[in-house]
């Protein structure tokens, strides 16, 4: 038999022998009622405790891990503890890159996946103000293990900045968020270097065009003067910039300043 990696540490059952030499035993999990561990279904195995060891007791399951199923394992004459187990890992659908890009007119979304074991569909969300998200579009999952790349095209009006992300859903309900991405048209000049988003919420977004490119430093600070964050960007030209905002700073006014040794800007942020 394979080696047991995993036991469930959730729930097990104390089966004792009362009579017979050998037996069966049947097990079943309902996720609604105890959460199941998100073991690929086709690893799962009954197993039992048995000299300081969970060893495996053999078995096939059905079902589904998100909601119900079962696994009768194969004849054993030793009892004692018994749960679920598994021959190998589960690693969780993951979303290895996002990227949002604006076009003429329209913009382009792009996303990977890799191990969609689970994943039922994706659904593309927009805002207008970082904060209120809406769905625009759905595709369904491919559900394999291997990298999956997909494309989604908004062609909504865009006035200013527009944000998005991707949402992951699950069967059994349960969602996962990418992060955001934000895209604006191209800027009247040849070159400039602005924030997109102001007022602010969770993240600041830095718009580069031009000769505004390079490693920049950057340092907020609040009303008061005092520094409250600070850190680097690598700026691109036609790129967004992101600064996720530390838990340290809550609504109020701050000053941002991002320079390097040619270019300086200073803008004043109310964060929301």
């Amino acid at each position: 038999l394979a080696p047991i990696l995993l036991a469930d540490n959730n729930e097990y059952w104390d089966i004792p022998q009362i009579s017979g030499g050998t037996a069966q035993i049947n097990l079943n999990w309902d996720n609604n009622k105890v959460i199941f561990p998100r073991y690929p279904l086709t690893e799962i195995r009954v197993v039992n405790y048995a000299a300081t060891l969970w060893t495996d007791r053999g078995g096939s399951a059905t079902g589904d891990i998100y909601n119900t199923g079962s696994i009768t394992s194969g004849t054993v004459n030793s009892f004692g503890f018994f749960t679920f187990g598994s021959l190998d890992w589960f690693v969780a659908q993951r979303l290895l890159s996002f990227t949002a890009q604006r076009k003429q007119g329209f913009t382009s979304l792009e996303w990977v996946a890799g191990n969609e074991n689970g994943t039922k569909s994706y659904e593309v969300e927009r805002s207008e103000n970082e904060k209120d998200f809406y769905g625009i579009g759905s595709i369904q999952a491919l559900q394999n293990l291997t990298q999956n790349k997909y494309h989604f095209d908004d062609y909504k009006a865009l006035s200013g900045t527009a944000w998005y992300r991707i949402k992951s859903i699950y069967p059994n309900g349960q969602v996962a968020f990418s992060t955001v991405k934000a895209v604006t048209e191209n800027a009247t000049s040849e070159s400039s270097f602005y924030v997109l988003n102001n007022p602010v919420h969770q993240n600041i977004y830095i718009a580069a065009t031009g000769i505004y490119t390079g490693e920049y430093d950057y340092s907020i600070h609040n009303a008061a003067g005092q520094l409250v964050q600070k850190g680097t960007i690598n700026s691109t030209a036609g790129g967004i910039n992101t600064i996720p905002l530390e838990t340290v700073i809550t609504k109020g006014v701050y000053i941002l300043n991002v320079k390097n040794k040619l270019y300086r800007m200073t803008q004043r942020l109310i964060v929301q």
